[in-house]
């Protein structure tokens, strides 16, 4: 966990003059992780991503500097972040499986069919942008194979290798639109604040009271309304919280 990444951003200038650019931010926040001052050091991550960059390096470092002061949400929230820019980074992956460690809350999803969970890992393994150029490359491939094999492969070989990348573009073109309509039509977020309480209706009451969760989980959002949101957990319970207990990811 102490590691942290060092990059730096070629980012252009803010336009006041006298405002740090996010590459100086990133740097400052870097030099606050050495001299461990990570509150310091978040809220230099933080205002990089306030102005509108994002990369999975600044998310790893915020994660670290979020764990260090004992924020498990805020970390969670950061690695899941940096997932989404890359979703095989193992650093990234290893950091959030220590932060989950610490979850207090254990939620029992119901199984789901073998195959529906291969296809759910096969799909989280990889970004939609990856998805999308694996199935480009294999219409290329296709393209390439249809026309070699006129001049040196035998027509059934030739035709049976150009199905297989046509069906396998077709596919990687699938999973990353089922990614695009996962990330349009659902948004998650995860809570921030150590305890939260969750209510029938969208104010607090102590007889509508349903349950209470810590932070770290990460949770479905349904709808918002004035301050208060209503969230789905992965096992399917249902309830309103304030809206500044959790953070969008």
């Amino acid at each position: 966990m102490a590691r942290f990444s060092i990059i730096i951003f070629a980012l252009i200038t803010m336009a006041h003059p006298q405002a740090q650019s996010p590459d100086q931010l990133f740097v400052s926040g870097n030099q606050a992780m050495t001299n461990e001052d990570f509150r310091v050091a978040a809220d230099y991550y933080e205002e990089v991503i306030a102005q509108g960059y994002l990369h999975k390096n600044l998310y790893y470092n915020l994660g670290n500097a979020y764990y260090r002061l004992g924020y498990n949400g805020l970390s969670i929230w950061a690695y899941e972040k940096g997932l989404q820019q890359d979703p095989q980074d193992s650093d990234l992956k290893y950091n959030l499986s220590i932060a989950n460690a610490q979850v207090r809350d254990r939620i029992q999803v119901p199984e789901a069919l073998f195959i529906l969970e291969w296809y759910r890992w096969l799909k989280s393994s990889y970004s939609m942008n990856q998805w999308m150029w694996f199935g480009i490359g294999c219409f290329l491939l296709s393209a390439f194979v249809f026309n070699l094999f006129k001049l040196v492969l035998p027509v059934g070989v030739g035709r049976s290798i150009i199905t297989i990348f046509i069906i396998l573009g077709i596919l990687g073109h699938g999973v990353a639109l089922d990614q695009y309509w996962d990330i349009t039509e659902t948004t998650e977020a995860i809570i921030v604040d150590s305890e939260v309480f969750t209510y029938s209706a969208p104010f607090e009451r102590s007889d509508i009271m349903l349950f209470k969760i810590h932070e770290g989980i990460k949770v479905e959002i349904v709808q918002a309304q004035d301050d208060w949101t209503e969230i789905i957990l992965l096992d399917g319970k249902q309830g309103w919280i304030r809206s500044d207990t959790i953070r969008d990811l």
